[in-house]
C-alpha cells in the first residue's frame, strides 16, 4: 500500500528531511470524501503497520519471526508520521479525525509477512511505551483527537492487553477499542464482561470497532446483540462494506474491484445490519431487557421511537411471539424483517410486514426462525390524516378523504398493506403510464398562528415498487415535504422541491454462489418496504407542512411498473448532531477535548452541540475566549455555560451561524458577543437565558421560532438590528439594564395578510430605561397604520385605522411632538 513517505529518508531521525507524497492513496481519500458527503459524521484514523522503512523486517505485511516489527529506534518517528498525516488531513483537506490509534490487531499473530494484507505485531509490553509516546506527542501538539487502543482481535485478548497497560499508558487512552471476533481467545459473554469490568473501573467507554462474517445476517446480529449487552459498546463498526469478489462473503456487498463490472451483489448482512442501524441512531438510549439475549432495544429521543430488534436463530418453521410493555404511549408501529441466507424460504429483505399488535402500551409480534425482526414503535402522533388510505367504500380512481392526487397518481383498492383495517386501499403512482409525473399529497397540516420555524419533520411510508419480471424501474420517486406560510399556499422555502429524499427499489440479494446477474435494483422486487425521508427542518416563517409522495423523469422506454404507497406517517423529529458534540455524562471544562466528539469536517466542528449525553443538570466552565459559529441545545437536563471567559459567536458569511435551542431550558452565564449576523432559533417549549451580557456589536440578530429568549443582564446592540416574527405573545425578554441602541424589525410569515385589529407583542420586560432607535414594520394596505406602544412591561404593535390628515398648523405640532418621542412611540 502507498505510504505518505514512500521512500526511506536518508536520515530517518531528522524528520525535516522526509519527502512527503500528499497525492498518495488517492482512491481511499476519494472513498473517505464520498462517505462524508453521504453523511458519515465520525472518522477514525488507524494504522495497520508503520511504513516499511520503520519496521524490522522492512515489510509492512509483518515479520516471519512473529515478533515486534516496529523498530525500537523508530517509535518517535512513527508517532510523528501518523500525527503529521492527521494534521495534514485537518489543515489541508478539512477532515477531522475523532480518534487515532497506532495499532490494529497487534497481538493476533497473523502478521508473519508475505501476505496481501498489512499488519504489524506489537506486544502488550511494547504497546505500553508506544501509546505513551503517542499520547505525549499529541499533548505537545494540542491535538483534539482522542487516542485509543488496544484494538486487539477479540475481547479476551483486549482484556489481557489492558491488564498489561501501566497507569501512565491508560491515562493517555481516551476510549478503549476492541474487535469482537471469535478467534484469538474469543469474544463470548465472559470475555466481554471481563473487558467491560476492567475498562469501566478505569472510567473509559468501549467501542466495538471491527467485526465481519461470511456466515450471514443472523451470525452478525448475534454479535451485535452480544457486544451491546456485555460490552456496553458505545459504537459498533462492520469491517468492510464493499468487498472484492474473493469468495469469502464478508462484505455487505460484493463487487469486482477491477473496475470493469458495475454490478453490486448485496448480501443479507447488508439488510441485517440495516435492521439495527436504520433505527438505533446516534444518541439513542439502550434499554436493558433482562434475560433477552437475542434482543436489542433502544429509545431515540430525537425521533420519539423505540426500536426492538429480535434475532431468531431457530428453524425456518419456528415462530416465537414477543410481548413488551412500554412506559410511553404507543401511537403506531411498524414491523420490518430480514431473513437469513440460511432460511430456505429467503422471502424477506428489510420487508415491511405492517403493524404489530397493540393493546394499550403493550406491543406484541411474531418472529420467525432464521430472521431478524425490528418493531419500530412510534410515541409521537402521526400528523398525516388517513395515512392508511381508508376508502370508505370508494372505487379505484375515486376521491378519498384528506388526500389529493395530481398527474398520473390515484387512489387504488387492489394492493392494501394495512391488514388490520378492513376497507382500505393505497395510493398508486402510475409509473408505468404515459404521463411524466404524478403526486399524492395533503394540505393544511399546521395553523396560520403557529410558528413551525425550526421544527424538523420526517416522512415515512410503506412502498411497493411492483418491479416484476424483466422490467427495471426507471422513474425518479421521492418522499418530499413542502413548507408554506400563513396562507398554506405561499412557499416558505426558496423552491418547491428543496426538501425531498429519492427512493428506489431495493438492491437484489445475491443467491447461491458469489454473484448474481443483476445490475442495479432487483428486477423482481415486488414487496412492501419501509422508506424514510431525511429529517427536514422547516425554514423561517413556516406555518404549514405538506407531505408529498411523487415521481417524475419517467424513462423513454416506459419500462417501469406501478408504485403502491400505504401507511404514510409524518411526525416531528429532531436532527442528529452535525457539530462538535459534548460527550461527557456530566459537566466539565470546555477546553477538555476528551469531553467532546469531533465531527468529520473541520468546518462543522466550529459549532458546539450540547445533547442528551448528560444525565443531570450540568455546568460547562468557560474561563477563556471560545470562538464558535453557533450552539445547539438538545437536552431535558439543563446546560449552564458559565465562567470568567467569553463566547464569540458567528463567523463571516458562515451558514452555521445559529444558536438552536431545540429542547429544554438552558443558561449562558458568560459574556457573549456576536462576530457576525446570527439566527437564534428556539422551538416551542424551549428557553434560553443570557445572564452575563449579550452584545450584538452592530450585527443582525434574527429571533426565530416560538420558544423564548431572555436577555436578563447586559444586553446591548451598538448599532445592530434585532428582528422577530409577529406573534400575539412576546418571546423576547429584556432586563432593566438593556441598552437598545439599535433597530428592531418586525417580520411576517410568507402569505400573511395583516388586518385591522391585529396586535403583536414585540418584547417584554419588568422595567426598561431605553428604547429602540427605530422600529421597522411591514407595509400595510391603504387606510391602515401601525400603532406602537411601550407599555408598562410590554412593547406592542397594533394595526389601526389611519387618522385623517389634520390642518397644517396642527400637523406641524404633531410632527414636532413625534420627533421628541420617536424612541418612545412610533406610529407609521
Amino acid at each position: 500500500m502507498e505510504g505518505w513517505v514512500p521512500t526511506a529518508p536518508t536520515t530517518v531521525s531528522d524528520t525535516s528531511t522526509w519527502t512527503w507524497d500528499w497525492n498518495a492513496d488517492a482512491t481511499q481519500r476519494l472513498v473517505l470524501d464520498m462517505a462524508i458527503d453521504r453523511g458519515v459524521t465520525r472518522v477514525e484514523a488507524f494504522a495497520n503497520s508503520a511504513p516499511w522503512w520503520m519496521t524490522n523486517s522492512l515489510s509492512s505485511s509483518g515479520s516471519s519471526t512473529s515478533s515486534n516489527n516496529l523498530s525500537t529506534a523508530r517509535q518517535n518517528e512513527f508517532a510523528h508520521y501518523m500525527l503529521e498525516v492527521a494534521d495534514h488531513f485537518e489543515s489541508n483537506l478539512g477532515i477531522q479525525f475523532n480518534t487515532i490509534t497506532p495499532v490494529n490487531e497487534p497481538g493476533s499473530g497473523f502478521w508473519t509477512g508475505g501476505s496481501g494484507q498489512e499488519g504489524m505485531i506489537i506486544t502488550p509490553i511494547r504497546q505500553r511505551s508506544l501509546i505513551t509516546t503517542f499520547g505525549q506527542e499529541m499533548d505537545n501538539r494540542g491535538s483534539r483527537m482522542g487516542l485509543v487502543g488496544p484494538e486487539e482481535t477479540s475481547t479476551d485478548q483486549s482484556a489481557d492487553t489492558w491488564g498489561v497497560y501501566s497507569t501512565t499508558t491508560k491515562s493517555h487512552i481516551d476510549q478503549v477499542n476492541t474487535h469482537t471476533y471469535p478467534f484469538n481467545g474469543g469474544s463470548g459473554q465472559s470475555d466481554s464482561e471481563r473487558l467491560f469490568n476492567a475498562v469501566s473501573s478505569d472510567g473509559k467507554k468501549i467501542y466495538a470497532t471491527e467485526y465481519g462474517t461470511g456466515q450471514g445476517a443472523i451470525r452478525m446480529a448475534e454479535q451485535i446483540n452480544s457486544d451491546i449487552r456485555y460490552l456496553d459498546a458505545a459504537g459498533w463498526t462492520y469491517w468492510q462494506a464493499v468487498e472484492d469478489n474473493n469468495g469469502s462473503g464478508w462484505g455487505l456487498a460484493i463487487q469486482h474491484f477491477n473496475g470493469t463490472n458495475p454490478r453490486f451483489d448485496v448480501q443479507d448482512q447488508y439488510f441485517g445490519l440495516k435492521q439495527f442501524s436504520a433505527h438505533i441512531r446516534p444518541g439513542s438510549e439502550i434499554i436493558e431487557l433482562d434475560g433477552q439475549e437475542n434482543i436489542t432495544a433502544a429509545y431515540d429521543p430525537r425521533t420519539g421511537t423505540t426500536a426492538v430488534v429480535v434475532t431468531n436463530d431457530g428453524a425456518d418453521s419456528a415462530s416465537d411471539n414477543y410481548s413488551f410493555n412500554l412506559d410511553q404511549q404507543v401511537m403506531s408501529t411498524r414491523l420490518i424483517r430480514t431473513t437469513d441466507e440460511n432460511n430456505s424460504l429467503r422471502t424477506n429483505a428489510y420487508e415491511s410486514l405492517g403493524a404489530a399488535t397493540v393493546a394499550g402500551n403493550n406491543v406484541s409480534f411474531d418472529s420467525v426462525g432464521n430472521s431478524i425482526t425490528t418493531a419500530v414503535i412510534h410515541h409521537r402522533p402521526n400528523l398525516v390524516r388517513n395515512g392508511n388510505f381508508d376508502d370508505h367504500g370508494a372505487a379505484t380512481g375515486a376521491a378519498i378523504s384528506d388526500w389529493q392526487f395530481a398527474g398520473d397518481a390515484e387512489f387504488d383498492t387492489g394492493s392494501d398493506h394495512t391488514f388490520d383495517v378492513p376497507g382500505t386501499g393505497t395510493g398508486v403512482l402510475k409509473t408505468q403510464g404515459d404521463a411524466t409525473e404524478g403526486r399524492m399529497f395533503q394540505t393544511g397540516i399546521g395553523d396560520a398562528d403557529t410558528d413551525l420555524t425550526g421544527v424538523a419533520f420526517q416522512l415515512s411510508a410503506d412502498v411497493r415498487f411492483l418491479n416484476a419480471g424483466s422490467r427495471n424501474y426507471d422513474a425518479d420517486a421521492y418522499l418530499a415535504l413542502e413548507f408554506y406560510g400563513a396562507d398554506d399556499q405561499t412557499l416558505a422555502s426558496t423552491s418547491l422541491n428543496e426538501y425531498q429524499t429519492h427512493i428506489e427499489p431495493a438492491p437484489s440479494v445475491k443467491g447461491d454462489g458469489n454473484e448474481s446477474s443483476v445490475v442495479g435494483s432487483d428486477p423482481n422486487d415486488n414487496q412492501y418496504r419501509t422508506y424514510v425521508s431525511e429529517r427536514f427542518v422547516a425554514p423561517e416563517g413556516t406555518r404549514y407542512v405538506r407531505p408529498v409522495i411523487r415521481f417524475d423523469n419517467l424513462g423513454d422506454d416506459d419500462n417501469s411498473s406501478l408504485t403502491f404507497v400505504d401507511n404514510v406517517r409524518l411526525q416531528e423529529v429532531h436532527p442528529e448532531a452535525v457539530a462538535r458534540e459534548w460527550n461527557a455524562e456530566s459537566g466539565g471544562d470546555w477546553t477538555n477535548d476528551r469531553s467532546w466528539l469531533n465531527h468529520s469536517l473541520v468546518e462543522t466542528n466550529k459549532h458546539a452541540y450540547f445533547g442528551n449525553a448528560i444525565t443531570e443538570d450540568s455546568n460547562i466552565a468557560i474561563d477563556s475566549t471560545q470562538a464558535v459559529t453557533g450552539l445547539t441545545f438538545f437536552s431535558e437536563h439543563q446546560y449552564n455555560l458559565q465562567g470568567t471567559g467569553k463566547l464569540e459567536i458567528g463567523e463571516a458569511a458562515s451558514p452555521l451561524n445559529l444558536i438552536d435551542v431545540r429542547v429544554g431550558s438552558h443558561l449562558v452565564n458568560v459574556q457573549t458577543e456576536l462576530m457576525d449576523n446570527l439566527d437564534i432559533q428556539i422551538l416551542p417549549g424551549a428557553t434560553i437565558s443570557f445572564d452575563s451580557g449579550f452584545d450584538l456589536a452592530g450585527h443582525e440578530l434574527a429571533k426565530l421560532g416560538a420558544g423564548e429568549v431572555e436577555f436578563n443582564i447586559g444586553f446591548m446592540m451598538n448599532g445592530g438590528t434585532l428582528s422577530a416574527y409577529a406573534a400575539p405573545d412576546a418571546s423576547i425578554f429584556f432586563g432593566s439594564d438593556a441598552l437598545l441602541n439599535g433597530d428592531f424589525e418586525l417580520l411576517i410569515s410568507a402569505g400573511q395578510v395583516l388586518q385591522l385589529g391585529d396586535t403583536f407583542e414585540l418584547a417584554a420586560f419588568t422595567t426598561l430605561s431605553d428604547s429602540f432607535d427605530e422600529i421597522i414594520l411591514p407595509t400595510l394596505s391603504d387606510g391602515l397604520v401601525w400603532d406602537v406602544n411601550y407599555e408598562t412591561n410590554r412593547l406592542s404593535a397594533g394595526v389601526v385605522s389611519a387618522v385623517p390628515e389634520p390642518a397644517s398648523a396642527t400637523f406641524i405640532l404633531v410632527a414636532v411632538l413625534a420627533l421628541n418621542i420617536r424612541r418612545r412611540r412610533q406610529t407609521v
